[in-house]
């Protein structure tokens, strides 16, 4: 058995149709296949991304996503692995062979100088367990829209010309966390093609992306989704230049959650949590954040990173 890289149209031909009731998330199959292959094309794809698989000669056994992120952790800066879309196919599930190929792709990365490898478990986080990787925070927060207490403030729809604004409130922010993600300019691109392509086939789930502007400069934003179904505003991300425009942060939440009568997401990381007002928390049924340190210093974040409860390490905007 051996592990090798797949083209995006060959993984799309192999793999999709086998995967797109796990993952397509409300996309039709065409719009799945085009959105997975626009990622593979795109800068970002093209330098940092690749589908692989564990092959028996010319049988494709299992297969993943592999990205490569970048990490601040202090001083220091670390490279990371994240993998994702982990599957075996029906027929050849119990045979060890998702094991076998993740515990290479952990050797290749590891011989290649990466310090961290992280992923989303949603099934089965004991499986991940058994090859090294640690889980870590991983909740979700919900309150009453009507129990947020805040200004009402003038605000405006996130357009294109608005994102190197959200870039330096997201960098400004990523300062006061333990570590983060960093996001380069191929990044960017990526989060920005995700919130400019419709949410569902049905159209009851819209972005609701907004923000505020001091002296015709970005100042804070929330990136999420409203959805007329479950009621809510579901947050993946905000940001803020400073302690001041912070304090806007529940006002562009109330603006964004509107006639909705809940406020959900992911439970904020450490900087951003304290924003919020008093919030119920609950941990997560899935993607259930997961990583393995592959030096000493990935390992010394890992272990710092379980030992803190206080806030969850990453945004739903970072899930792969």
């Amino acid at each position: 058995m051996e592990l090798r890289a797949i083209s995006p149209e060959a993984y799309a031909l192999a793999v999709l149709p086998h995967t797109a009731a796990l993952w397509s998330g409300g996309r039709t199959f065409d719009q799945y296949v085009e959105q997975t292959l626009a990622i593979a094309h795109s800068v970002y794809g093209r330098r940092s991304y690749r589908t692989v698989g564990l092959f028996e000669r010319r049988e494709l056994l299992a297969s993943c996503k592999r990205y490569e992120r970048r990490i601040t952790f202090g001083e220091r800066r670390l490279r990371a692995i994240g993998i994702g879309a982990v599957f075996t196919a029906a027929p050849l599930r119990g045979h060890g062979y998702a094991t076998a190929m993740l515990a290479m792709l952990l050797d290749e990365a590891r011989t290649a100088g990466n310090d961290l490898a992280f992923l989303f478990s949603d099934i089965r986080p004991e499986f991940y367990a058994d090859l090294g990787f640690i889980e870590l925070a991983s909740r979700a927060f919900s309150l009453r829209a009507s129990a947020v207490k805040a200004p009402r403030v003038r605000v405006e729809a996130l357009s294109p010309r608005d994102w190197p604004g959200v870039r330096r409130c997201y960098d400004a922010l990523s300062h006061l966390q333990p570590w983060s993600l960093e996001r380069d300019a191929a990044l960017w691109n990526r989060v920005r093609a995700r919130w400019e392509r419709s949410f569902d086939k049905l159209g009851t789930t819209r972005a609701a992306n907004l923000l505020l502007r001091r002296g015709g400069k970005v100042v804070a934003y929330v990136l999420g989704t409203r959805d007329v179904r479950d009621d809510a505003y579901t947050l993946d991300e905000f940001g803020f230049l400073d302690e001041a425009t912070a304090e806007l942060v529940p006002s562009l939440l109330l603006a964004a959650a509107g006639d909705l009568r809940r406020i959900t997401g992911w439970l904020p990381p450490s900087g951003a949590r304290e924003v919020l007002p008093a919030v119920s928390v609950r941990k997560r049924k899935t993607a259930i954040f997961m990583a393995a340190g592959l030096s000493l210093i990935g390992r010394t974040l890992v272990s710092q990173t379980a030992a803190t409860s206080k806030a969850d390490p990453l945004w739903a905007t970072d899930h792969v």
